[in-house]
């Protein structure tokens, strides 16, 4: 899933590019020079990083996550957005009119695996689903920042 990839690149780039174990000085993990409130997000970002390089490696499907012969997209397109209705632009009728984002907030271990079933959501729904991985902070991801600011403005309101 791109956000994630994006989540995961952003806080290994925040932190310094950690995104490797190893370096630092004596063989030491540089994540141990890291503020703690950053070593889980860093560590998480590792994590989903392996997770979608190995999808890439195995040439699974980046939409649905199962390996390429078992691939359901064709049989699943979006609901919205330009590929719907079989991409003739615009597709079907807005099946969700009063709903502006889906915020999915899945648990780190669940990217890339096969059973997670959210991920259909946003690939349905392209164009207003935004996945948050939990353990990667929001200062490292825009769709978790995103989130949290809708979460306090519905409290406010």
């Amino acid at each position: 899933l791109v956000l994630s990839a994006e989540a995961a690149a952003a806080a290994a780039a925040a932190a310094g590019g950690l995104d490797r174990g190893g370096g630092g000085s004596g063989g030491v993990d540089p994540i141990l020079d890291l503020d703690p409130s950053d070593r889980e997000a860093v560590g998480v970002s590792r994590i989903v990083r392996r997770r979608l390089d190995a999808m890439g490696r195995n040439g699974d499907c980046r939409r649905c996550w199962l390996q390429a012969a078992h691939c359901v997209c064709p049989d699943c397109p979006p609901l919205e957005g330009p590929e719907a209705d079989g991409g003739g632009g615009g597709g079907l009728d807005d099946p969700l009119p009063s709903v502006g984002r889906i915020f999915l907030l899945t648990h780190h271990k669940e990217v890339g695996l096969v059973v997670d079933t959210a991920k259909l959501i946003a690939a349905a729904f392209p164009d207003r689903t935004r996945v948050v991985v939990s353990g990667v902070g929001g200062q490292y991801q825009e769709a978790m920042a995103e989130m949290k600011d809708a979460v306090e403005g519905r409290r406010s309101s």
